[in-house]
Parts: C-alpha cells; structure tokens; sequence
C-alpha cells in the first residue's frame, strides 16, 4: 500500500492552515515511530526524540592552574582542526573559562592548545 494520500481542496475534511504575510501553510501533527509503527503524537509527555552528539574528551592538567579541555567526535585525531577547546584557569576560589578563539567552534587543533602563536583564548 502507498503510503501517499491524496486530497482535493473544497472536498472532504477540512485541513488545518495558519496564515503567515498572506500565504496559508498546512498545520500538521507530529508523530513518532518507525515506518508502519505509531508511537503517538509528540507531546509534553511523549517528546519529539533527540540523540545527543558523543565527544572524545580530553583534559591536560599539565600546568595547573590553568587547565585545557578538549571535544571533539569520537575517533578524532589531535592534529586534525576538529577540536573545541576551552582553557579553564583555577587560581584561587574562582575559575575562568575561555574558549580558543573566542568561541565554541569545532575547529581547533588540539596538539596546539597551549601554543600562543596557534590559539588565543578570550
């Protein structure tokens, strides 16, 4: 059986629209499962399903106080510009994050975290 339905507009059920700047755009339901399988409506109780990204981590602590954490997608090699890296400096009772180069980017050079000339922190 096809999984496509057709629908000729005046004719039949009503389908919902919202107007948007003068267009009507069709509202739909979301339902999850897998093909041929209905395991209800996306609600506050059965959310939309989501899988999170896993990391390789790594964390040098070679010179304390300041320390380099580093992301990047399992299987990743530290001299390839995949990485996120942020320089966390523990002086005292406070902590201060930084990112390399300013933000949260997978694009950094692990093996250069802590060369000046390669990566700035801010």
């Amino acid at each position: 059986m096809a999984d496509n339905v057709g629908y000729t507009p005046g004719v039949g059920a009503t389908v919902a629209a919202d107007e948007v700047g003068g267009a009507l755009y069709q509202r739909m339901k979301i339902a999850v499962g897998a093909d041929g399988v209905n395991d209800g409506d996306v609600s506050s109780a059965n959310p939309l399903p989501t899988t999170q990204p896993l990391y390789a981590t790594i964390l040098d602590e070679t010179n304390t106080p300041i320390l380099y954490y580093g992301e990047a997608v399992i299987g990743s090699v530290t001299s390839d510009p995949v990485w996120r890296i942020r320089q966390m400096d523990i002086t005292g009772t406070m902590t201060i994050t930084t990112w390399a180069h300013g933000n949260a980017n997978f694009d950094n050079v692990w093996d250069d975290r802590a060369d000046p000339g390669e990566i700035t922190y801010s």
